[in-house]
């Protein structure tokens, strides 16, 4: 029965947590929404069409896509399986994000530069934090059981959601609802993309959405002792409805903040691992 949930929702979650997402914004502001399955209905007209190269393509061009897809895959195998070492996911993750942000230096343009050089400045804050919290998951580390362990779980629960919501360009650090040029990030390295280069860069963006998210039940989980990796999924969709209402009364943030937001957040994962190493020794 585990394997089968595993299964499922590997296929699953991927496919309709953008249209959950979409579905629960859309309810939430007093609209119908579109179908649960839009966004991909969307990606494949898009893997239909040609690319339009531009001026400066070359290889980055050619290959970025591809390495998006196997980087998005990458991270989702690990999510979706226990088979996957755990320390894997934040090498996943550096490779979608090299993959998008080489497309985007390579065109040229200066919304590719501008996107990319916020992507990398969101970057240096959180991948630093999943790398510390998978190193702790590898490593069997374990959250102090008793009245300790409720304030250390509540706080990484927390942090994880910030980190994720930056990973997935979401708001308060991006808004996938507009393409203002003085706030986007994840849009503005994609605008020189199309036809199915488009596709296969919004596939991998989707599946590392989806993984990130996920990697907050996960941990969790794991830090707890708690080996029940079937539930991850159902909490997964949990946290899809509540991002489409996050999204529908959320507003982006200056972006000055969001550099030391992100700062504080990795001194609190640094600060909580240290007392999850010490209590270890001590025990």
């Amino acid at each position: 029965m585990k394997t089968i949930i595993e299964i499922l929702s590997f296929v699953i979650i991927p496919l309709c947590g953008p249209g959950i997402v979409r579905k629960t914004r859309a309810r939430a502001q007093g609209r119908k929404g579109p179908p649960f399955l839009q966004p991909w209905y969307d990606l494949r007209r898009a893997i239909q069409k040609d690319p339009i190269d531009g001026t400066h393509s070359g290889f980055f061009t050619e290959v970025s896509p591809l390495f998006a897809i196997v980087g998005g895959l990458g991270m989702w195998f690990t999510m979706s399986f226990d088979f996957v070492p755990i320390l894997f996911f934040p090498f996943f993750i550096v490779i979608q994000t090299l993959a998008l942000t080489s497309f985007a230096m390579e065109t040229g343009t200066s919304f590719g530069g501008l996107g990319t050089s916020r992507e990398m400045i969101l970057g240096i804050m959180a991948k630093p934090a999943i790398l510390i919290l998978a190193m702790l998951m590898q490593a069997g580390a374990r959250i102090p059981e008793g009245d300790a362990g409720y304030p250390l779980t509540i706080a990484l629960g927390l942090v994880m959601t910030v980190i994720a919501l930056a990973e997935a360009a979401k708001p308060p650090f991006d808004d996938p609802r507009t393409h203002l040029e003085l706030t986007m990030v994840h849009e503005a390295m994609l605008l020189e993309a199309s036809g199915r280069r488009f596709a296969f860069l919004e596939i991998g963006s989707l599946l590392k959405e989806a993984s990130v998210f996920l990697f907050i039940p996960r941990t969790l989980a794991n830090l707890n002792g708690r080996d029940d990796l079937w539930m991850t999924p159902i909490c997964g969709l949990l946290i899809f409805f509540a991002l489409g209402y996050w999204e529908s009364i959320s507003v982006r943030r200056k972006w000055s903040l969001n550099s030391e937001n992100l700062g504080l957040v990795l001194m609190i994962v640094v600060f909580v691992a240290g007392i999850i190493v010490a209590g270890g020794l001590s025990g």
